[in-house]
């Protein structure tokens, strides 16, 4: 099973943000665009993992909860991955990144090294709101042009749980389904 540390985001949250991306999704450009009820910050990507792991994942989880409080995220900016030159993600993110969401970065990167998974680098706290599969460079442009014009905006949410997602490709694209949520330390 393929799977994911996340933070989901509260319903309006999501809502407003699928409203802030509708110009994008009225290009020409070919883009897979993440569907509303998909937005989270995804903290680790594990890839494919044993059906067992879950259970043993959610005794280390557990621990790394009891460090975090519930917090708020602003998300302000817009970006892409790897850069503008040849976009492959289309994302939205906060400028200044919440600090708890920092260190429940590092908590779960050590957890998960424990495990064998590989520490990250560099962690860039955004939402994917689209994948770029487009090449033709006059459709690119027009996206590109659109994504630069969505300035001058702030949502917030409040990030009150860390979830193990599993995610099943379709088709139609990906489908999540929570393994495990563990709420954050409310006091």
């Amino acid at each position: 099973m393929r799977a994911f540390f996340c933070v989901e985001l509260e319903e309006s949250f999501k809502q407003s943000l699928q409203q802030l991306t509708r110009p994008l999704r009225q290009t020409t450009a070919d883009v897979s665009w993440v569907k509303s009820e998909n937005f989270h910050i995804t903290l680790k990507f594990l890839g494919e993992i044993n059906p067992s792991l879950p259970s043993r994942l959610r005794e280390v989880s557990e621990e790394v909860v009891t460090l975090i409080r519930p917090f708020p995220c602003t998300f302000d900016r817009t970006g892409v991955f790897p850069d503008e030159r040849k976009p492959r993600v289309l994302w939205v993110g906060c400028s200044q990144i919440p600090q708890e969401l920092v260190q429940l970065h590092a908590a779960l990167d050590t957890q998960l090294e424990k495990f064998g998974f590989e520490r990250e680098r560099h962690f860039k706290a955004h939402i994917t709101v689209g994948r770029v599969k487009e090449e033709n460079k006059n459709r690119l442009e027009e996206l590109h042009k659109i994504f630069r014009k969505i300035t001058n905006f702030q949502f917030d949410s409040t990030a009150t749980d860390l979830t193990l997602m599993e995610s099943q490709l379709t088709p139609q694209g990906s489908l999540y389904k929570p393994l495990f949520r563990l709420p954050f330390l409310s006091k």
